[in-house]
This record gives C-alpha cells, sequence and structure tokens, in this order.
C-alpha cells in the first residue's frame, strides 16, 4: 500500500442506477472525496426482483476504492440523496482482497512478469500464486 493510501481503507461499493452511464457519478464522486478506484466493474443490466423507485430493471457495477473513513458518511450521504441511484451497499475490504486484487489487476504488469505466462497459469497454479501472496 502507498504512504497516502495507509490512512485509507479499502472498501466495495455494489450499486444498482436507472442508465448505463450513471456509474460515472459514482467514479467522480469518489474521487472528489479524495478517494482512489482500484477496480471498475462491467457494467450490466438486471431485471429487479421487485419494483424499487418504480423501476423494474437496472444496470449493476461495482468499484473497489480507497477512501478516508471520514469520507465514506459524505459518500453514503450523497450517493442516498441521488435520484439515479437505486440502490448501493458499501462493505469494507480487508488486507487479503487488497492484496488479492492487486495482484490480478497490477501485480503482473508492475513486477515484469511475462502476461503470456500468467494467462497460461492453471487454475491450481493460480492458487498457488495467490497462497503465496496471502502467507
Amino acid at each position: 500500500m502507498s504512504a497516502e493510501n495507509e490512512e485509507k481503507k479499502f472498501y466495495e461499493i455494489g450499486f444498482v442506477f436507472d442508465a448505463e452511464d450513471n456509474r460515472a457519478e459514482v467514479i467522480k464522486l469518489i474521487k472528489d472525496l479524495e478517494g482512489e478506484i482500484l477496480k471498475e466493474g462491467e457494467v450490466f443490466k438486471i431485471r429487479l426482483a421487485y419494483l424499487i423507485k418504480k423501476q423494474s430493471s437496472g444496470f449493476f457495477s461495482f468499484l473497489q476504492f480507497f477512501l478516508k473513513p471520514e469520507n465514506l458518511t459524505s459518500l453514503k450521504k450523497t450517493l442516498k440523496l441521488n435520484p439515479s441511484i437505486l440502490r448501493f451497499l458499501v462493505i469494507r475490504l480487508g488486507e487479503k482482497e487488497e492484496k488479492i486484487v492487486r495482484f490480478i489487476s497490477v501485480g503482473p504488469a508492475i513486477k515484469g512478469i511475462n502476461q503470456k505466462a500468467v494467462d497460461a497459469l492453471s487454475n491450481e497454479e493460480l492458487e498457488k500464486k495467490i497462497e503465496e501472496i496471502l502467507k
């Protein structure tokens, strides 16, 4: 973890919004609160089990990010007031999850590992590598 992230905590937010391009609003909000996005999930359309704000479908995505704990309250309040966000959930992730995300998303490029070699790893080999990281 970088020096500036030592006081920041690692979080994941999952959210359902009413239009496909509204994810950018959440990303901007996190960055405005001095957060750092580590991973962005794909946006895909889902059918809701019940109506939420008179909507029967929505778009789901998630973000993993660093944020100072004191800014988390502001993030939640702003999201609650945003009419395009149908539902959201923020959870705190631990160090193990952070290491796995960093390894999968940026680890091979930073460490100079040949990407073709990483792609060729079997599931068993990948599990061994993850266990090595977590130790």
